[in-house]
Order: C-alpha cells, then sequence, then structure tokens
C-alpha cells in the first residue's frame, strides 16, 4: 500500500458501477459529522459485543458497504478517521460508500473466521480487520484450510510496547528510574513469600503481579511467553510445558479478563498500593491510565473520571523489562485487507485507499495523541511528555525481537487450558507393601516416585489453595480407623501455619519421611476423606481428593466396595461437588472400581501403566 493518493480515489471504478453524485449539493461543508455507519462496542472474551450505531452516513447507502472489525483499542480513532475521510471525499464531489466499524477482540475474529463467520450471530463479514497484533493474524492464516484469504506481511497502523505497570511509589522502591527490572526479577518478586518485606515495605503486603488472560489478549500472551522463560534455573526444554506454566500461574495475584478489570480493581482499591503492584499493559494504556484517571479505552482527558481522579491513587509507571528472550514484546495493529470470496473488487479497492488514509499525516497524528507509536515505533509528543514513560529508552525502528512462532503460540494457549486452579485438595497417598516394587526404568521404587512427584506437585500448586495430606495402608503406628491411615499434614492455607511451620514445608517434609508396609485399606481411608471434606465443605471453592495408588483394596476388616458406594452416594451433593480423582498406576489397580467411585460422586479416574508419567498425571489430576 502506497502513501495517500487523493487524486486516484476510484477513478476508474465507479463509472463501472452507474453511480452518479447529483444528488449532493454544491455546498457540501468539509466538516461533515455523521458521515459513516458505525457500530461501536467492545466485546469481552466470550464473544459477546455491545454496539451503537453513529447516525446514517451521507454516502450511497444503496451501494455496498465497507465492513471493519477493529480492537475496542483502536475502533474510536478508525471511526473517527472514517468520518473524516467519507467527508472529505463528499466535500471534494467525489463517490463514497459507507463505512461500518465494529469493535471485536483478535481471538473472536481469528475463532469465527475459522469456524466459518455466522452473519446471523456475529453480524456482518468482515472485509477488513485491524488486530490487536500480527500473531493472530498469522495464528488466523495457520488455522485455515485455506490460508490465501489471509495476506502476507499486512501493513502495520500503529505500535505500542508491552511494559510492566507499576504504581510509582512501589517502581521507586525497587530503584526506578535508574533501575530497570528485567522479567525475572519480576518472576521472583511475585515467587517469593517474603512479598514487599524485601524491599523494606512491608505495610504493602505480598507482591502482587497480575496479567490478563493468556488465551485472549496479546499482552498476556506475551508476558506469559516472557515469565515461562524467565523462571531462575528453568530449562529451556520445560519451557511451554504445564509444569513451568503452573509455576507461573502460582506466581501470580489474578487473571483478569481484560486490562480495563484490573486496572477498575487498582483504581477503586480502598489501598491501591495493596491492591496491586505490577501488571503487563500497553505503553498507551499506562499513559491514557494516567492522563485520564480511568481504565476505559475510550476516556479522554477531559472526562468525568479525569477530573474525579484523587490523589489517593498513585500513577503508573511503564517498565520496559530486559530478558524477554526473542520475542516482539509489543502490539502492532495490522490493517488486513482480507482475500476472501465475499469481498466485492469495488470494496476491495475503497478499502485499500482507506488504508492508504489511515496512513497519512491525519491517521498518524491521531493515532499518536492517542498514546500509539507510529508504525516505525517512533513515540508522540504526549509519550514523550510523559517522564513516567521513558518512551526514548526503548525506541529503533522496530521493536527488537520476532513474533512467536504459530506452533509455541497455539501451544502455549492449550496449556494454559489445563494449568490447575484454586481448590481444597487432600492427597491420600497408598504406602501398602507394594509400594516397594523397583520401577525398572528409573531404579527407584514406586514410592520414591509417587513422593517426587506429589513434592513437584505441592510447590506449583496455586496460591490461595488449602492443602491436606494423608497416607494409608494398614496397621500403620497411631494411625485412625484401626491404623488404616493417618493425618499427617491437616488441610488448610497452603501459605498457612502448621505448628509453627509453614504448610508447604510440613507437606515436603511428610512426603520425604513415608515408608511403605503393609496392605491396602483404601476404601475405609477414602470414605473418611470424604467425609471431612463434606463437614469442612467451603462453598464456591473446588473440593478434590486426589487418590495415590498402585494397587486395589486388600483390607480384610474394611467395608465392601458396594458399601463404599453407598455411602458415598448418600453423602454426595450434586451443587456442592467433591471431586474423586484417582491416579493409578503400575499393573495391579482396579481400575474398574475406582472409575466406579469417580462416576458415583464426580471426578474421573487417570491409569497409567508406567509410574514414570506421574508427573503428567498429576497435572493432567489437578488441572481440570
Amino acid at each position: 500500500m502506497s502513501a495517500t493518493r487523493s487524486g486516484r480515489l476510484f477513478t476508474g471504478v465507479w463509472p463501472r458501477i452507474g453511480l452518479t453524485i447529483a444528488m449532493f449539493a454544491v455546498g457540501i461543508a468539509v466538516g461533515v459529522a455523521a458521515s459513516t455507519y458505525a457500530q461501536r462496542g467492545v466485546e469481552s472474551t466470550d464473544a459477546t459485543a455491545e454496539t451503537a450505531s453513529a447516525p446514517a452516513a451521507n454516502c450511497d447507502s444503496d451501494t455496498e458497504t465497507l465492513q471493519i472489525v477493529a480492537d475496542d483499542a483502536v475502533v474510536s480513532i478508525v471511526q473517527d478517521l472514517a468520518d473524516r475521510y467519507t467527508a472529505d471525499l463528499l466535500a471534494a464531489g467525489r463517490q463514497c460508500i459507507p463505512i461500518e466499524v465494529q469493535a471485536v477482540s483478535s481471538a473472536s475474529v481469528a475463532g469465527r473466521l475459522t469456524n466459518g463467520w455466522r452473519s446471523s450471530t456475529h453480524g456482518p463479514r468482515p472485509d477488513v480487520w485491524i488486530a490487536k497484533s500480527t500473531m493472530w493474524v498469522e495464528l488466523l492464516r495457520a488455522q485455515l484450510e485455506d490460508p490465501s484469504m489471509v495476506p502476507k506481511d499486512p501493513t502495520v497502523l500503529a505500535r505500542s510496547p508491552t511494559v510492566m505497570a507499576m504504581p510509582q511509589p512501589m517502581a521507586e522502591q525497587l530503584g526506578w528510574p535508574e533501575r530497570q527490572l528485567s522479567w525475572s526479577d519480576f518472576f521472583q518478586l511475585a515467587d517469593a513469600d517474603e512479598g514487599w518485606a524485601a524491599a523494606d515495605k512491608p505495610e504493602w503486603g505480598p507482591f502482587r503481579l497480575e496479567m490478563t488472560d493468556p488465551r485472549y489478549t496479546t499482552t498476556g500472551l506475551q508476558a506469559l511467553l516472557a515469565l515461562d522463560t524467565a523462571q531462575e534455573g528453568s530449562d529451556e526444554s520445560e519451557s511451554g510445558t504445564p509444569l513451568s506454566l503452573f509455576r507461573v500461574q502460582r506466581a501470580l495475584d489474578n487473571i483478569d479478563a481484560s486490562a480495563v478489570t484490573t486496572l477498575e480493581r487498582y483504581a477503586d482499591a480502598d489501598d491501591p498500593l495493596r491492591a496491586m503492584s505490577a501488571t503487563p499493559l500497553e505503553e498507551r494504556e499506562v499513559w491514557r491510565f494516567n492522563a485520564t484517571g480511568s481504565p476505559s479505552p475510550t476516556a479522554s482527558e477531559t472526562s468525568e473520571a479525569a477530573s474525579d481522579a484523587g490523589s489517593d491513587v498513585p500513577d503508573l509507571v511503564a517498565v520496559y523489562p530486559e530478558g524477554g528472550g526473542d520475542i516482539a514484546m509489543e502490539s502492532d495493529y495490522p490493517y488486513v485487507l482480507l482475500d476472501a470470496p465475499w469481498v466485492s473488487r469495488e470494496v476491495r479497492q475503497f478499502a485499500d485507499e482507506f488504508g492508504d488514509y489511515l496512513h497519512s499525516d491525519a491517521g498518524v497524528s491521531m493515532f499518536s495523541a492517542a498514546g500509539f507509536r507510529t508504525r516505525n515505533n517512533q513515540p508522540g509528543e504526549v509519550l514523550l511528555a510523559d517522564d513516567r514513560l521513558r518512551a526514548m529508552e526503548d525506541v529503533g525502528a522496530e521493536p527488537p525481537g520476532d513474533l512467536p512462532k504459530v506452533d509455541e503460540f497455539r501451544k502455549l494457549r492449550s496449556s494454559w487450558v489445563i494449568v490447575p486452579r484454586v481448590s481444597r485438595t487432600l492427597f491420600l497417598v497408598d504406602v501398602s507393601g507394594s509400594m516397594q516394587a523397583i520401577v525398572p526404568a528409573t531404579g527407584r521404587t514406586r514410592l520414591q516416585e509417587t513422593v517426587e512427584a506429589a513434592k513437584e506437585t505441592v510447590q506449583i500448586i496455586p496460591n490461595g489453595s488449602d492443602v491436606g495430606l494423608w497416607e494409608f495402608s494398614t496397621e500403620l503406628e497411631g494411625g485412625e480407623h484401626d491404623g488404616d491411615y493417618r493425618r499427617l499434614v491437616p488441610i488448610g492455607p497452603l501459605n498457612g501455619q502448621v505448628d509453627g511451620q509453614r504448610r508447604q514445608e510440613a507437606l515436603l517434609e511428610a512426603l520425604d519421611a513415608l515408608d511403605a508396609e503393609n496392605d491396602t485399606a483404601l476404601n475405609d481411608t477414602l470414605l473418611d476423606a470424604y467425609r471431612q471434606l463434606r463437614d469442612d465443605y467451603q462453598v464456591g471453592r473446588r473440593h478434590v481428593i486426589l487418590l495415590l495408588t498402585d494397587g486395589r483394596n486388600d483390607d480384610a476388616d474394611s467395608i465392601s466396595h458396594s458399601q463404599l458406594l453407598g455411602r458415598l452416594t448418600q453423602l454426595h451433593r450434586s451443587q456442592e461437588p467433591i471431586e474423586v480423582v484417582s491416579i493409578a498406576y503400575g499393573d495391579k489397580p482396579d481400575i474398574d472400581k475406582l472409575a466406579e467411585i469417580s462416576e458415583r460422586v464426580g471426578g474421573r479416574m487417570i491409569a497409567s501403566p508406567k509410574i514414570e508419567n506421574l508427573e503428567g498425571l498429576f497435572i493432567e489430576a489437578l488441572s481440570r
């Protein structure tokens, strides 16, 4: 696409359409305000959108319409430029067609075009897509049976780097602006138990690192990629694995659907410095929040939010973290003219020339005034004037790094779906004699393999979870129910205290001390564990009994399988579910009976003949 070609607008095309401009008065004003049809709104991640139509355009509404879907960050800018563009055409006595602009999230557009755009549900099919990032365009191309619909190397309208936004007092406490933190620094700060006490500010509480959902947001996905590779001591081969992503999620305080949600919580908090410590945002979002006092992407500096913004909410500063790997940490807003069968030749030419207009001085000026950088990555006056951004420290022809590979992008999105959520989880570990059997592939016992996998799991269970540990066998010294089981660590907050010791540390020590002996008292142990979670049920939380066994109930004094099912059925409440997730490994577990238990009360049975796969089974058990 070339520079603006105002002298060639629709030359040689519109005569074939047989249109005339005779109906337009000679004295049409240059500043026609309502010269397009538009639909404005912000789509949430569940693919719903609220739209409000602008006044009808003066273009010929009997012709085709240029349909544009755009990210909500730019939809109002594109709408205003479309108004100006068609007004200029009309004032110059030229012809135009209506332009409709609708706000739709990039994730939703990619999904809809992949699965088939349904106009009755989604609105008119788009001719042009202005995505938040080229990586969504690449994802769509990879998902389509015919990728030729998506042009290669679409032109970039504007850029905004992904930064880590921090309340200014917090950033200064960590040495900003002289010190620019790395992604590794942020991960370690969020993952540490000391929180702000490590920086001599215990009154600020834990270091609250927040992030938007990486399945649907550009900044969330880029931050996940960076944090995933920034973990100290992590092996490159672990990056992108569920185990690695578990660790990232455990360090996070909140995962929000959008940046608006994150910033609203910060702005509305009684004590903002205890509500949020850092969150990945676009640079322009930091600028707009400081300028308007509002998280809304369309708020203006003269808005009510700006005038009402009090000094109780500290401004945000933009930190440009080092160590993001080779990832391009930015949103670049590509203008994608689809090569789809529903896009006519006339609409295609009009869309092409409107794209040129968006790159004109008028377009560049409007994007810059809204806090965006140019497509050449140059910050405008509003960014340079804000010393909380330090925009000149991150300037180049293009931001460093490359887009993530599509396969990596897709893998991370799908892996994030299975990352475990906060829950109340009670581990029941089989310590019967069969757990002394040697695993040929590793030379360790089944119990040793179980302990190592359980320890890894305990260390990545999300903060806010409750966890407990029981062991079961028969004739356990000091055990309950005639020695069938011992409560080694009572269920409670993972970061809470047990006899003066952090529960997580107590769990790790108890796991290390497990010893295999005797038979398998599975039925009585499971029933009592279910009773405890029922008695202590906390509404609104997920409750899980994680049963780890290589055998079957062989306790002669135990209740039978049918009796166990009957009593579990009596205790089961569909509105207050307690999942029984059985992890069975080796060649002797009674898979059918374990599956029947899970089916009766909810949950599932996960089986593998190879115990070396145990860590993966744990991940699967806690992730759904």
